[in-house]
């Protein structure tokens, strides 16, 4: 009786955040919110200090990226500017543009 009890129990919980995400705009939309900030609400970051995770925060940088970044910063030293950033493959002028307002050094 207990298991059965339990098993209610966490079905309701489900049950309950779904309803509420659903009013959110869905449980992807929920979960892509708790996952990454909102596109506005992006703080500087310093691409000389920064984790994957922090990198991860700009606009246009996955995991493969961030990950290429740290493994650049490790092999060849800190950057010395933002346009540095364009010798990372997978980086290119326009990239830079559109997070340039978001790195410092």
């Amino acid at each position: 009786m207990n298991e059965i009890f339990r098993r209610s129990l966490a079905g309701f919980a489900f049950a309950a955040w779904f309803l509420t995400a659903a009013s959110f705009g869905g449980p992807s939309r929920v979960l892509a919110a708790e996952a990454k900030p909102q596109a506005g609400a992006l703080a500087v970051v310093n691409i000389n200090t920064a984790d994957a995770a922090q990198l991860m925060t700009l606009h246009g940088i996955g995991p493969a990226l961030a990950k290429r970044i740290v493994d650049y910063r490790t092999a060849f030293g800190k950057f010395t500017s933002a346009a540095d950033l364009t010798a990372v493959p997978g980086i290119g002028s326009a990239k830079l543009e559109s997070m340039k307002d978001h790195i410092t050094i």
